[in-house]
């Protein structure tokens, strides 16, 4: 599970989305046991703490991850 910690607002449960935003979806790569939190178009509202959890019957497993916006990507056409 991926969680927002600043307001404790669950965004993902295995490879669901559980957020209605849809900027946010998490990459599963099953033979590196890898959950990656996805965020598109990331903005300044979206710097903070972010948790994962894993959960297993012989343990439980807990990172915190913070997510610091430094400045706009700017795209040119």
């Amino acid at each position: 599970m991926w969680w927002r910690v600043e307001n404790s607002v669950l965004l993902t449960s295995e490879e669901l989305t559980i957020t209605s935003d849809r900027r946010i979806s998490v990459v599963h790569v099953p033979y590196k046991n890898q959950w990656d939190l996805m965020i598109k178009n990331v903005q300044a509202e979206d710097e903070g703490m972010y948790e994962c959890q894993i959960s297993s019957k012989n343990r439980s497993l807990r990172r915190l991850v913070a997510l610091n916006v430094i400045g706009e990507l700017l795209h040119c056409q």
